[in-house]
């Protein structure tokens, strides 16, 4: 069956405006893909921006709707708003458990299929925010809603099954496309190392500072460029300053000019304390670039030890041997071999026919 006649609705509170160009680039990403191998698809943003209008970004039809999930008002209003768009769909897709809050309040009968990235549901309840902790049953009680639950690493699934009892859950994929041509790595006297990510708690851009300063003191000729903006910029800066360490912020990029910072780098390193996907590992392997990160997320299911290798108890002693120890074992590697330890798992054509297939065995019900 062919899905062109279908209507699929997708219902994300992630997705990029201009508000925020990078919230939500891979729902965006997933949009792109669907549509492009021929589903009929428009996009609701339930966003906190206040954003109130219908356009296209980037060749996708979006309507944007106010929505501030912590008003049970705004939450009532943005279901009312979003109530007739599902009634005209055949499908109905939702991204991110914040997604699913209006839509529990509404009478639908309809496939649902809902994808999920939340890291509140693979970290252990006493990291979270003392108001996560509070609401946190009454949230994980909607994602039993759905037909078919997705995650996108098996890490995030396992909790999801955990919740949903016996009700589908599967695993597909982040969209990350292989670039038509590999860049060598500088491989120059400087090894370039590249991070991605806010810099945030969860993130740890310290941990990485202290580990650039750590290397400098071994003799090692290391520097490390950290695309990414957040909270802790300006301890970051201090920590910076007072160790010496060669650590370059980039600030907030456009996704587009990510690839061109991985490129530029022989190897990424992100000493993240969790990560579900970890979309910019990923981005860096298909790229032909090797990998150190902190050990906790999904990204372990797809990271090969020849080029790569995570680090269970993070410290800046732990990390400085672990990029040490990858830079010598893939020194001799090409950027092809790398790469192919990925293959096309993440491709555009796996993923869409993944969904697509799903999409279709739901419509056939």
């Amino acid at each position: 069956m062919g899905l062109l006649d279908k209507r699929v609705l997708l219902v994300s509170t992630w997705f990029p405006s201009e508000r925020d160009i990078t919230e939500g680039s891979f729902v965006l990403a997933d949009a792109k893909n669907l549509q492009k191998h021929g589903v009929n698809l428009l996009v609701v943003h339930l966003n906190k921006h206040g954003l109130n209008q219908t356009e296209t970004y980037e060749g996708i039809k979006v309507v944007r709707i106010p929505l501030a999930t912590s008003k049970p008002h705004s939450i009532v209003k943005a279901a009312v708003r979003v109530l007739p768009y599902i009634k005209r769909s055949d499908l109905l897709h939702t991204h991110a458990i914040s997604s699913l809050l209006p839509l529990v309040l509404l009478p639908f009968n309809k496939p649902w299929v809902h994808t999920e990235h939340w890291s509140g549901l693979t970290t252990s309840a006493h990291r979270l925010p003392a108001w996560k902790r509070f609401i946190l049953p009454q949230v994980l009680k909607v994602e039993k809603r759905p037909d078919v639950s997705v995650a996108v690493v098996e890490f995030l699934a396992r909790p999801l099954r955990k919740i949903r009892g016996g009700k589908d859950t599967r695993v597909i994929p982040v969209v990350v496309p292989s670039p038509d041509q590999i860049v060598p790595r500088p491989n120059g006297k400087l090894t370039e190392l590249v991070s991605i990510g806010g810099l945030v708690p969860g993130k740890d851009p310290i941990m990485a500072v202290e580990t650039l300063a750590l290397l400098v003191e071994q003799g090692e000729n290391f520097h490390l460029t950290w695309v990414g903006d957040g909270p802790l910029r300006e301890e970051v800066e201090t920590k910076i300053s007072a160790t010496g360490a060669p650590v370059t912020l980039a600030g907030r990029v456009k996704p587009q000019e990510v690839p061109g910072y991985i490129e530029n780098a022989d190897m990424f390193f992100g000493p993240t304390r969790g990560d579900n996907f970890f979309t910019s590992a990923a981005e860096s392997i298909v790229r032909g670039r090797p990998v150190v990160a902190g050990a906790n997320g999904g990204h372990s299911e797809y990271l090969d030890p020849k080029v790569s290798e995570l680090v269970s108890e993070g410290s800046p002693e732990n990390f400085a041997s672990a990029i040490k120890n990858v830079h010598e074992k893939t020194k001799k590697m090409t950027e092809a071999e790398i790469a192919a330890t990925v293959g096309n798992r993440f491709s555009a054509d796996t993923v869409a026919t993944q969904y697509m297939d799903l999409y279709r065995s739901l419509l056939t019900h």
